[in-house]
């Protein structure tokens, strides 16, 4: 009796451990009941869960596995199980596991939410919503499910369905600053940018937001919209490469307004093409910001929601930047006159595989039908590639010349733009680049575009005169490149005189 009231107490002080956040005291507990009873599967469970809490999966999954072969009745172990199998990447075998605890307890919304859950890692989106759908109604105040359910119906472009489902989740949670921001974008997708702006404020209270916010200087306020006269205003980068190169058309605007002198928080690779086209008085990188003497700040971000930017009225003075002739004259030497030359950017940066930005990349062996159009000379303004991966053919025997060694930044990128005759591109820095500067530029489009291109249509007013050409299903890239071939072939034989009118663009 006493033997079994030793065991009994050990058990409980490894599971107060647990809970009190001592996982590795915990474990050496768990492994010396285990050596008294190697068959009782609860304690490969606690075991595997402990495991689970120091990030240690292989050893959770390894005894997590043996808990359900010694008990498969158990839905919490299979679901246990299949978010450590998540963790280790492998979607399908967590799919599986999640999927037998569904049918252990047809009521159990857990599992429909992982299901869901692991979907969205296998890009199976249909299935995804068939899964978020039963999770809810199970738990019709499941909120996190309605958030996914969002947002595999807005990558499906459902999205009146998917406004409803963001409209939901917030009725469950007002606070949930995601929820707000995915609202924001769909907002924005559908042409509310009234709505859209407001709610996308909500950034700011994101951990990684909130901290980049820190440094800000101290006694600079926020700048609402008051009058600019004699005022310094610091303007704050956000994000990436692109949404820098598309909002910069709100500083000539800020001029406009009579401020005294404007300072721009700028990444390396813009300042020189920002500082040529004079967008500043002065610059700073993020390292400097907390120096800088200023009356207000303003995130770039947020000024379309400041000037009260609708559809109707986007700024579209076009082109934003002029290029530098010595520039012009170095970038010309790599691209002689002569032949159609078109630039070609088909891949952004590697992300997460749930990251819905991956899938703006077109496979490169998708372009191979471009090089059967005669008389064109491609050049590739693609960056971020090692070396040994950059292609030196786009199909057969047609080159693909690679500009990359001399694109030192987007000033250079933009010389090169200047010397091409169209620019082919997913959506990626270039587009908005080659867009900025008024390029005759063909944006390539995943199915559930970025808000900024829209719904539907083949035109933009963030950049009149650029062409889109939007996948009719997701992933389908053989008839987006087919449509482009053709519409090459004759953009090709009407610059050469082969074909009387110019074809319909």
């Amino acid at each position: 009796m006493a033997a079994v009231d030793t065991i009994r107490e050990s058990l409980e002080k490894a599971i107060t451990l647990q809970q009190q956040g001592h996982a590795e005291e915990a474990l050496l507990l768990y492994h010396a009941l285990l050596q008294h009873y190697p068959k009782q599967a609860d304690l490969y469970y606690l075991t595997g869960l402990a495991h689970q809490d120091l990030q240690q999966w292989p050893q959770a999954c390894e005894r997590l596995e043996q808990a359900v072969a010694l008990d498969g009745q158990r839905s919490d172990f299979l679901l246990a199980l299949g978010m450590v199998l998540q963790e280790l990447e492998l979607p399908e075998q967590a799919k599986q596991r999640y999927a037998q605890a569904a049918l252990l307890d047809p009521q159990d919304y857990q599992a429909y939410y992982h299901i869901g859950d692991s979907c969205i890692d296998l890009g199976q989106n249909r299935q995804a919503i068939e899964a978020f759908t039963q999770a809810i109604k199970c738990k019709p105040d499941l909120q996190e499910a309605w958030l996914n359910l969002g947002l595999c119906l807005k990558a499906a472009g459902e999205l009146p369905g998917a406004l409803q489902a963001f409209t939901t989740a917030l009725q469950l949670n007002p606070d949930d600053a995601k929820a707000k921001v995915d609202y924001a974008m769909a907002l924005l997708a559908m042409g509310d940018y009234a709505n859209g702006w407001r709610y996308y404020t909500a950034r700011f209270q994101f951990s990684h937001v909130f901290n980049d916010m820190q440094r800000i200087p101290a006694n600079v306020e926020a700048w609402n919209g008051e009058p600019l006269q004699d005022k310094t205003l610091l303007v704050l980068c956000e994000q990436g490469y692109g949404d820098n190169l598309q909002f910069a058309r709100y500083l000539p605007m800020l001029r406009a307004r009579g401020v005294k002198k404007l300072i721009v928080e700028s990444k390396g690779h813009l300042i020189e093409l920002f500082r040529y086209n004079e967008l500043a008085d002065a610059y700073c990188n993020v390292m400097e910001v907390k120096e800088q003497q200023a009356d207000y700040y303003v995130p770039l971000l947020e000024l379309p929601r400041l000037l009260e930017t609708r559809v109707e009225n986007i700024p579209a003075d076009l082109p934003l930047y002029r290029v530098s002739a010595a520039l012009m004259h170095k970038l010309a030497a790599q691209i002689p006159s002569g032949g159609f030359k078109v630039g070609l950017v088909w891949s952004g940066k590697p992300l997460h595989p749930r990251d819905p930005a991956r899938r703006r990349s077109c496979p490169f062996a998708e372009l191979a039908p471009l090089a059967t159009v005669a008389g064109v000379d491609f050049y590739s303004l693609q960056t971020g590639l090692e070396e040994d991966h950059m292609p030196s053919k786009l199909a057969g025997d047609t080159p693909l010349i690679d500009l990359n060694p001399y694109l030192d930044d987007f000033h250079h990128t933009a010389a090169a733009m200047q010397q091409l005759d169209l620019i082919i591109t997913i959506d990626t820095a270039a587009a908005h680049l080659a867009g900025s500067l008024k390029r005759p530029t063909w944006l390539l489009t995943p199915y559930a575009a970025d808000w900024r291109w829209g719904v539907t249509g083949n035109s933009t007013p963030w950049y009149p005169g650029m062409r889109l050409y939007r996948q009719p299903a997701p992933g389908a890239w053989q008839p987006v490149i087919a449509q482009v071939t053709a519409q090459l072939r004759q953009l090709v034989a009407y610059s050469t005189g082969y074909a009387a009118t110019a074809p319909s663009l």
